[in-house]
């Protein structure tokens, strides 16, 4: 190591300062890295301005919605290049669309109708 020489009292200033500059430049990347973190999202993770993940507002909802006539299916989709919250019906009904809110803990609602879905074989 640099700072580790026997009888070389005036190397001392100098050490501290690679220490210090190490440091620094240790404190810049871990802020950088934590920063990008939380500006990107690499899952269904909080997105600022929201209370609960869109993970978690399905985990909520999706049973009481699964109970409406004509829901067949909730998941997760991208509206505006924001995550959305996918509700899918076999049917366009206005009767399902006023039981289920337009946003839902700040996510907005989109209904696709997909029509009756069944198992292949």
């Amino acid at each position: 190591m640099i700072c580790k020489r026997k009888g070389n009292r005036n190397r001392l200033p100098f050490c501290f300062f690679i220490m210090v500059v190490y440091f620094a430049l240790a404190l810049i990347l871990n802020f950088a890295n934590t920063a990008h973190a939380n500006v990107l999202p690499n899952d269904s993770t909080k997105v600022t301005g929201h209370k609960m993940t869109i993970t978690e507002v399905l985990q909520k909802n999706t049973d009481k919605w699964m109970k409406i006539s004509g829901v067949i299916g909730t998941g997760e989709g991208k509206s505006e290049g924001k995550p959305c919250i996918m509700i899918f019906t076999n049917v366009n009904s206005k009767r399902i669309r006023k039981k289920i809110p337009k946003t839902v803990d700040g996510y907005k609602v989109i209904f696709e109708e997909t029509g009756d879905i069944k198992v292949q074989k």
